[in-house]
């Protein structure tokens, strides 16, 4: 948990081109832009790629050298290299992921929000799965966390090449395709302003409480803190419902 928190951070990594996304494909579904959808899909794909494998370059690099033991704030130092693999798990999973996720911005722009969520709740179960059969065999922490996020990964592939399958073919211009990615980025930086408070504001507590309070705390703190997050999703999830309701019309 108190990883996961950590490696949340490095959402900030896609300098909002998520979001920027959403408003672009909307735009170009309504004629409203002569790139195509296809085009700003091959853009945001090159580019957050590229996100992604720096990503993981940077983290095989620094990981080994910064003090986790003192950042979680447990005992035992012969967990020091569990702590590292664990982590880069985490960044490795995030890696391929950071440029899987161009898939859902898309659907969101096209309206076809309902097919991220049925993707995405098939990746969870798949998911439980895994997991179920990563602690039978009783396996260490990294390949358990990689169970965890298998079936995401799975998902999203297969989110992916289905969303590329129903795109019309045509032929990719390379111009068109560096100016899709000036334009997202030059869009995506409002976003990244927002991402960056969102971070500060909703991922940042379970490594204070590992820090200050130890790591066995983290679990206590966390399940708590989702459980009685729920009932605040349901008027979440109504809002975001009008907004691409009023959005469609």
């Amino acid at each position: 948990m108190a990883i996961s928190s950590l490696i949340a951070i490095l959402q900030l990594m896609d300098m909002g081109i998520g979001n920027a996304l959403i408003s672009m494909v909307a735009h170009s579904k309504n004629g409203k832009t002569d790139l195509s959808i296809k085009t700003l899909l091959v853009s945001a794909l090159c580019a957050l790629t590229t996100i992604g494998v720096a990503i993981f370059i940077i983290a095989m690099i620094a990981t080994p050298y910064i003090n986790w033991q003192w950042l979680f704030n447990y005992k035992d130092a012969s967990l020091n290299q569990l702590a590292t693999e664990s982590i880069l798990a985490f960044i490795g999973y995030f890696s391929i992921n950071t440029a899987l996720s161009v898939v859902q911005p898309i659907r969101l722009g096209m309206q076809q929000g309902h097919a991220n969520g049925l993707y995405n709740t098939t990746g969870q179960v798949l998911n439980i799965i895994t997991v179920y059969f990563a602690i039978k065999n009783k396996s260490e922490l990294p390949t358990l966390i990689i169970a965890s996020v298998a079936g995401t990964i799975l998902c999203n592939i297969a989110n992916l090449l289905t969303l590329k399958a129903i795109l019309p073919t045509e032929a990719l211009a390379l111009k068109k395709i560096k100016l899709a990615g000036i334009l997202i980025f030059k869009k995506g930086s409002g976003f990244f302003i927002l991402q960056l408070l969102s971070v500060v504001s909703y991922n940042l507590d379970n490594i204070i409480v590992a820090h200050y309070a130890g790591l066995n705390k983290v679990p206590e703190y966390s399940i708590a803190m989702k459980i009685f997050s729920m009932p605040g999703m349901i008027p979440v999830s109504y809002t975001h419902l009008r907004a691409h309701e009023t959005n469609a019309i």
